[in-house]
Order: C-alpha cells, then structure tokens, then sequence
C-alpha cells in the first residue's frame, strides 16, 4: 500500500487542519489575516495531498479592524467568518472587549458555543487551582505541626537528660548525707567537685 493510501485511509478522506492562532506578524508586508500551506514538493512544488492543510493566522493584523469597531466605524457583519473567530480568540479573555464578545457570540452560535465551552474550562481550572491551594494550605500546616512536634520532642530528651543528670546528684547527695559523716566533710566535698 503506498503511503498516500494509508495517509487517505488514516484520514478517512477528510482534509486535516493544523491551526495556528499567533500573536506576532510572521509577514509583515503582507495585510493577509492567514497564511494557508499545503505539502508540497521542494522545486516542482506538486501538491502532496489536499488532505492536509496548515493554517496560520497573525492576530495582530486584527488590531486596526478591532479598534475600528471599538471607535464605532465598523459593524461585525463587515467581518469575514475567520476574522471574527480570530477576533475571538485574541479578545475574549479582555475585559475590555467584553460587548465585542457579546456580539459576536449573539450573532454567530459557533463562537457562542466556543464561549461556553471556555467558560466551562475556566470553571474546572478555578476549581482545580482552589483545590490545589487547599491541599497546599493542608501540607503547609502539617509541616509546621510536624517540625513543632520535632522540637518538642528535642527539647523534651534534652530536659529528660537534664532531669536525669539532676537525678544522679541528687542520689548522690542522698548517700552523702545518709553516710553519716560531718555536715563539713559532705561540704568539703561537694565544694571540690
């Protein structure tokens, strides 16, 4: 089977699209919103396949059409369908382009859609990233309570220690005095030791 064959049969016939929504100008000579490639041969330039197509689109190029909208001298329905996807894209995370977004999810139900769909994303990541900080706020409490059981625990065999060393001359005083020698031979030797 040739590759083209199996690339047809991977693609079930369907073109392919690869898209690419950049936020600089890769040709700035050039006004054109999207740069459309296919595969093609190196020096002969015959066309590979038309099941695959990569898409570029420079969403800067958008700046000018998207202020002239915000100064009121240009309606959405002067936009081509992919401008106003890439207007979309660029713009629907702004407050500041919010009527923007407004309009065109109330004109065109596909981006309206794609606008409920990043909402729903943006819902999960919040919660997700609310989530996170709960269980780092947990680990972070943890720790101070496990190093403030640590040093509890230090200071407490430390104590111990000194208990027990207070043990050993108070045991030894004990003796001294139970020995039955003068009061100033057991001061004697407890002043040399």
């Amino acid at each position: 089977m040739s590759i083209k064959k199996l690339y047809l049969a991977w693609t079930d016939g369907c073109t392919v699209y690869q898209i690419f929504f950049i936020n600089d100008i890769l040709f700035p000579k050039s006004a054109k919103l999207s740069r459309r490639y296919g595969l093609r041969e190196e020096t002969e330039h015959d066309l590979l396949t038309d099941t695959m197509e990569v898409i570029y689109y420079e969403l800067p190029k958008l700046e000018k059409k998207a202020e002239e909208y915000f100064a009121g001298r240009l309606e959405l329905e002067s936009l081509s369908n992919e401008e106003k996807w890439c207007i979309f894209f660029k713009y629907h995370h702004e407050k500041q382009a919010k009527r923007l977004i407004s309009e065109l999810c109330e004109k065109e139900e596909g981006i309206m859609r794609a606008e409920i769909e990043a909402k729903k994303i943006k819902r999960n990541l919040i919660k997700y990233f609310e989530e996170m900080d709960q269980i780092k706020y947990e680990w972070e409490i943890q720790d101070k309570i496990d190093a403030a059981c640590r040093k509890i625990e230090v200071e407490l065999a430390d104590t111990k220690a000194e208990l027990a060393d207070k043990d050993a001359e108070l045991q030894r005083l004990r003796a001294l005095l139970e020995s039955g020698k003068p009061l100033e031979e057991i001061i004697d030797q407890l002043k040399t030791k």
